[in-house]
């Protein structure tokens, strides 16, 4: 085993089912301080999307990285006590998943 492999990032997935949505979540879940991660938001829904996406994370979970980039641009945010809402528009007609990327490093 190669110590690149022991001491690198490592990827976990997330899947949630809901009202014919699923929303996937692969996430670094081993990480070490200054390593570059990604974190991908991707949902689907058969049809496609009518209605504004809207995707609120907690800013503890976001301070754990060093976020340099968030495509594609949300068309809006808003923020409450302890959580971040980015709102995007819908993608036009039938459109494979949406996909919401953040690149920083880990923080630790």
């Amino acid at each position: 085993m190669g110590l690149s492999s022991f001491f690198g990032a490592h990827t976990s997935v997330a899947t949630a089912n809901g009202e014919g949505y699923t929303l996937t979540i692969p996430y670094p879940s081993v990480t070490r301080p200054g390593l570059p991660i990604r974190w991908e938001i991707q949902m689907q829904h058969p049809g496609g999307f009518s209605d504004p996406l809207r995707l609120a994370t907690t800013f503890d979970y976001l301070h754990l990285f060093d976020i340099s980039n968030l495509e594609p641009d949300a068309s809006r945010s808003t923020a409450t006590g302890d959580q971040v809402i980015y709102v995007f528009d819908p993608p036009p007609g039938e459109v494979p998943p949406f996909h919401g990327r953040q690149y920083g490093a880990g923080c630790a």
